[in-house]
């Protein structure tokens, strides 16, 4: 793809010993049969395989088919999500373009800005990412939901500064969130220096490192009931849902977080004084559902 950033001088740079490193097959699927509850004999039973060659699978030494690999997805019972990013961590690695490349893009988007203003004329906060959560357009709204998210420049990374843990209420869930979309981006783009850069600054965090090194559920979708509690320094605790759209077809997708009205009570009931939005708050679902709001096509 244009303005890759691979290139000359990557095999030194991935060689490099990291406390972070991208995600390969052969230590997701060891991941995925362990969290699964299984020595290697057992699963080697039930995938149809001898112990050996798991064992060689686990290891890097081998290569699984993808016939092969489906095969295993099917016994480890895994995700639709987790089964995806098996087999990019198969395939061929893709390439990641620039930074530069993608703001490229969205300045060519005319919709795109309009939609902005739209949004934050409804008082929404809307941030465009690319595939690794760089952000490359915002309107005025993030600041007041994620302060310093602009400044820092990636929302993975802002997801582990002070400033994430003092407004996000339900911080660990969200950083969770947050790395397990990484990690699945990570196993697309894994030979990206730019990724490679990101994963080695995250490394300073402990708390990313344990994540990475642990999660196992990859995802781009937050589950349809996770709302993100946030602290308004204004107006107290608020909840807020979120909304993906895909955005023309490098991967760049536009995250908006409505305020509800109502706040669900499972979370009342974790946070008492998580109060309603005003009453001339929008509703999500009127805007999602408008056919000239969200969709792919729009912004291409």
């Amino acid at each position: 793809m244009a303005d890759s950033d691979r290139g000359a001088g990557e095999e030194a740079l991935l060689g490099r010993p990291e406390l972070v490193r991208v995600p390969v097959l052969s230590t997701f699927l060891g991941q995925i049969r362990e969290q699964r509850g299984l020595d290697r004999t057992d699963a080697a039973s039930m995938i149809a395989l001898s112990t050996v060659y798991l064992g060689q699978i686990e290891s890097g030494r081998r290569r699984p088919s993808p016939e092969m690999l489906d095969s295993i997805i099917a016994g480890y019972g895994m995700t639709a999500a987790q089964a995806g990013h098996a087999r990019n961590l198969l395939a061929d690695p893709l390439d990641l373009p620039s930074v530069e490349w993608f703001r490229r893009q969205v300045a060519e988007m005319e919709g795109l800005t309009w939609h902005l203003a739209d949004l934050s004329a409804i008082r929404v906060p809307a941030v465009l990412l690319d595939p690794v959560a760089e952000v490359l357009a915002s309107n005025a709204d993030p600041a007041l939901l994620m302060p310093g998210l602009l400044e820092v420049g990636n929302y993975v990374s802002w997801c582990f500064t002070p400033s994430a843990s003092e407004v996000l209420l339900d911080w660990p869930a969200e950083a969770d969130f947050a790395v397990s979309a990484l990690q699945r981006s990570a196993g697309r783009f894994r030979s990206s220096r730019r990724l490679h850069r990101l994963l080695r600054s995250l490394s300073t965090s402990e708390e990313f490192i344990r994540r990475w090194s642990a999660l196992t559920e990859v995802t781009y979708l937050r589950p349809i009931d996770h709302c993100m509690v946030y602290r308004d320094p204004d107006t107290g605790i608020r909840s807020a849902t979120i909304h993906r759209t895909v955005v023309g077809e490098a991967g760049m997708a536009l995250f908006t977080a409505y305020p509800r009205k109502v706040p669900p009570r499972r979370l009342i009931s974790r946070w008492p004084q998580l109060r309603p939005d005003d009453a001339d708050s929008i509703d999500a679902v009127s805007i999602t559902t408008n056919p000239g709001y969200g969709g792919q096509k729009m912004f291409r």
